[in-house]
């Protein structure tokens, strides 16, 4: 497929072509995917690839084929690695450096984690360390926000939040999740 000027879909999609990533027992492919949207949701069950394309469009791993139109992708993996001694605060300025203490403040009250500005990231449960990693990247409003399995550990109270907050970004958001419920008129793709 060749862009062409003034072909404004093309322009603000994601196209991907011609993708293949192979792992030991495992191929990912296809000919070709345009995400046309700013809420895309990609579905399917475990292992249908959705981890992979995410990681391909980050430039986290080597894929064959093309991907265009994924620029300043911040990825959030489902199981994030946190460093344990830092404090839920100091993780959220951490790549957010040009915001001031009152917006990240606000998001810390925003997911109900103002009171644990100050704990250890390893002392938290599973479900408010998803979302202390969440915040630091919504906090950072990328052009394009990579969000692997973002439900996961979060109560409903929370998941209600996250999803009204993806609507208020200003970049695009792609979402690799299972719970196709939750994302009601976003563009899907089954995988």
């Amino acid at each position: 497929m060749k862009r062409t000027k003034g072909c404004s879909l093309l322009a603000a999609s994601i196209v991907i072509e011609g993708f293949e990533k192979s792992f030991k027992d495992t191929r990912v492919a296809f000919d070709l995917l345009i995400l046309k949207r700013r809420r895309v949701l990609i579905a399917g069950g475990n292992g249908t690839g959705k981890t992979t394309l995410l990681k391909a469009m980050a430039g986290l791993l080597h894929y064959e084929g093309r991907i265009d139109g994924a620029e300043g992708a911040f990825y959030v993996a489902e199981n994030p690695a946190l460093p344990a001694m830092l404090s839920v605060e100091s993780y959220c300025a951490l790549l957010n450096e040009n915001l001031s203490k009152a917006d990240i403040h606000a998001g810390l009250q925003y997911f109900s984690l103002l009171k644990k500005k100050g704990a250890a990231l390893a002392s938290l449960s599973k479900g408010m360390r998803q979302k202390v990693h969440l915040l630091q990247a919504l906090l950072a409003d990328p052009p394009l926000l990579l969000l692997d399995e973002p439900l996961s550990g979060l109560d409903e109270v929370s998941k209600d939040g996250l999803l009204s907050w993806l609507e208020r970004l200003k970049g695009r958001c792609v979402v690799a999740s299972h719970e196709k419920a939750r994302f009601r008129g976003w563009e899907r793709h089954d995988f």
